[in-house]
């Protein structure tokens, strides 16, 4: 369980990334932020 909550924790820094590029405006690769939001929801 401990190992679960620190991958979901890894995953929210990853999204947390993308969207800070995105308010930058960067490009944001969604397939990426699909797949993470994806792993959040289990």
């Amino acid at each position: 369980m401990k190992h679960h909550s620190a991958d979901r924790k890894h995953v929210l820094d990853g999204l947390n990334t993308q969207l800070k590029m995105a308010q930058a405006g960067g490009s944001v690769d969604k397939r990426q932020m699909l797949i993470l939001i994806l792993r959040v929801s289990y």
